[in-house]
């Protein structure tokens, strides 16, 4: 992909004042500018990620009205139902109040709906099962608030229900007893970003609270909700930050056998534990539980005590994420076959494939690859036999998908979920006048710009100043993500030395050595074959990369990740 070279906007004034009252070099002045650390008391504000600077739960709306509730379903022994979603945010937020009411002895179950046939979020089968046991309280975990017609069956049931989701809300909200989601219109919670899990935390700390126990009760779970953080891609600040940090040295010590489990199945050292690694690894097990078969094992893996099972679900997991792997690779192809027969596609500023032999649970992961191809919003449809179809939406910085979405609304039967990532089911006889709206919102919304993939660096970087102090600064900015990204350096005139090579298990990896100010280092990108030549012209090079440091102790350990390569006469940062 051609990538567009662009600095990130920095205030002369601001750097050279940051510089002089830290006595700092300048691209860590830079960088810090950039993340708003000017001063002291914005620099206590982001050294504070103890876990124990988390906001008061009871400033979420209704948060009080759901806890006192729930502590008299506590003291009247009632059945609670914890009804999850099926994606790796759902399948973590279940466990963590599943756990932590199991703690508090009291009578829970919990239900994951299955992806192919009820579909996401809470379903009748769902609230049949609730009404079956006895229980009188059904508990939502990432799901619910565009929940509707299922409400209003439980309601139906005699059973009352509290929502704990952090998807958009639609004008209307569900008839349940309370909702707790920070995104609610009419909600003041200081942080918008939570995922599902970290709404599920919340909950339980607000028990805990009210109930005057010890906050360790709900917080001895961040490792869980570390996961459902990193999988739903929300923003690594404010709490979300803290949660994380607590969390992965949670998963470093060991403290659920499921998670331990996986690590093994990955082979992955406990002490060499990074946000990638999940994301890559552990991550897309959880998922493909969901994404191919039954996504309740997920939880049943989370929730284990049991070494034996957590090790036998896990390889499981790792068979079926194989599995999920072949037939993403089968539906990408297709794909991409459809755009290539297809002019019109390439014309159009957004990109809607449709099918009715694809599966399901790789829709989304499918969309995501074919919106980082071409750089549009993405639409990927599978139609079913009864010709409803499912579909995921992934889009670019710049266009809100899911607003978009609920424009065209009228054409859908359901649809939900956030800015970059929606999703929505849809009547075959709808789709041409839902493709028809949809294009000419992109033409109109979409400019060309947007439309050109852009890299954003945060400071030029000489190689000879990548040394301690910087690594030390990159300590305290991690742990990185979304809104908190690992800072983009720009080294030029650089030297590769010795043959470059190809590596990785599909051979989509070129692994390099580079010279430049009487250091050397090495160099790793991902998908960037086609820029091998560049390394082989003999010709010095310009690169954009990211430090990634193994141990963050020594020079010997650090390596950087390519992100994009120039050569010098093809420059125009």
């Amino acid at each position: 992909m051609n990538y567009h070279w662009n600095y990130k906007e920095t205030s002369k004034d601001v750097v050279e004042n940051i510089q002089s009252k830290f006595n700092l070099p300048k691209p860590i002045a830079v960088i810090m500018a950039q993340r708003g650390i000017k001063n002291k008391k914005n620099f206590n504000q982001y050294c504070d990620i103890s876990i124990n600077s988390l906001h008061d739960p009871f400033l979420m709306l209704n948060m009080k009205k759901s806890v006192e509730f729930i502590k008299t379903m506590i003291e009247k022994k009632e059945t609670i139902v914890i009804l999850g979603d099926f994606d790796v945010d759902g399948i973590t937020a279940t466990p963590i109040l599943f756990l932590f009411f199991k703690s508090l002895n009291v009578d829970v179950y919990y239900y994951i709906p299955n992806r192919f046939t009820e579909g996401h979020g809470i379903s009748k089968n769902g609230i049949d099962f609730s009404s079956k046991i006895g229980a009188k309280l059904i508990i939502t975990c990432d799901c619910g608030i565009s929940a509707f017609e299922e409400i209003k069956y439980a309601n139906t049931k005699n059973l009352h229900t509290i929502i704990t989701d952090h998807h958009n809300q639609k004008q209307k909200l569900p008839e349940a007893y309370s909702i707790i989601n920070p995104k609610q219109n009419s909600c003041n919670y200081p942080f918008k970003g939570l995922s599902g899990s970290g709404v599920a935390l919340k909950l339980a700390l607000g028990i805990c609270k009210s109930m005057g126990l010890d906050s360790s009760l709900a917080l001895q779970y961040t490792d869980i909700v570390t996961l459902g953080i990193i999988s739903d891609a929300v923003p690594i600040i404010d709490e979300n930050r803290a949660i994380i940090t607590d969390g992965l040295s949670k998963i470093k010590k060991e403290k659920n056998i499921g998670i331990t489990a996986l690590l093994n199945q990955c082979k992955i050292s406990k002490n060499r534990i990074t946000i990638d690694q999940l994301l890559y690894s552990i991550i897309p097990k959880i998922n493909s539980a969901g994404k191919v078969g039954d996504a309740a094992r997920g939880v049943k893996l989370i929730t284990s005590r049991n070494f034996i099972l957590a090790k036998n679900i896990a390889a499981d997991l790792n068979n079926e994420n194989i599995k999920r792997q072949s037939i993403t690779l089968s539906v990408f192809n297709d794909c991409i076959s459809k755009i290539k027969n297809d002019n019109s596609i390439n014309e159009r500023k957004a990109i809607i494939l449709s099918s009715n032999s694809w599966h399901d649970g790789v829709l989304g992961i499918v969309a995501s690859k074919i919106k980082e191809k071409y750089h549009k919003p993405s639409i990927i449809i599978n139609f079913k036999k009864n010709g409803i179809g499912t579909a995921s939406c992934r889009s670019i910085l710049g266009f809100n998908i899911y607003n978009a979405i609920e424009i065209c609304s009228k054409h859908l039967i359901s649809y939900g979920g956030h800015a970059m990532a929606t999703g929505f089911t849809i009547d075959s006889k709808n789709l041409k006048l839902f493709c028809a709206q949809f294009y000419t919102l992109t033409e109109k919304l979409i400019n060309k710009q947007k439309l050109k993939p852009k890299i954003y660096i945060d400071t030029k970087l000489n190689m000879i100043d990548i040394n301690s102090r910087l690594l030390k600064f990159l300590r305290f900015l991690s742990p990185f993500g979304p809104g908190n990204e690992n800072p983009v350096f720009l080294a030029r005139n650089i030297k590769v030395i010795g043959i470059p090579q190809i590596i990785g298990k599909n051979n989509d990896v070129i692994k390099f050595i580079i010279s430049g100010e009487k250091v050397m280092y090495e160099v790793t990108g991902l998908n960037m074959i086609e820029k091998y030549e560049y390394l082989i012209s003999g010709k010095k090079i310009d690169i954009v990369y990211e430090i990634k440091d193994n141990n963050l102790k020594t020079k010997s350990s650090i390596q950087l990740n390519l992100k994009d390569i120039k050569t010098r006469d093809n420059i125009y940062a």
